[in-house]
């Protein structure tokens, strides 16, 4: 009952860490201005450098717990030991 739950997990987070990647490669991808911003011409929208930053190190992590979810899910399982 627990492994399917875990492979559930995994798939969230790794949905999440795809979103945060394109949406971190859409955003680095824009002009740089002098003023320390990013500029997006299509939408006239302006982004700050550090919300760009945040969306690579939300990638990251999200891309971290689903390497420690996958160790949890392929770990093999250690046999008991028995106790006198």
């Amino acid at each position: 009952m627990k492994k399917p739950f875990l492979i559930l997990w995994a798939v969230i987070f790794a949905s999440l860490a795809m979103l945060f990647f394109f949406i971190f490669l859409g955003r680095a991808g824009l002009p740089y201005n002098s003023e320390g911003n990013y500029f997006d011409e299509n939408n006239m929208v302006t982004y700050q450098t550090q919300s760009v930053a945040a969306y690579g190190v939300l990638s990251l992590g999200s891309l971290i717990v689903v390497g420690i979810i996958s160790y949890k899910y392929f770990l093999p399982k250690r046999p008991e030991c028995d106790k006198p």
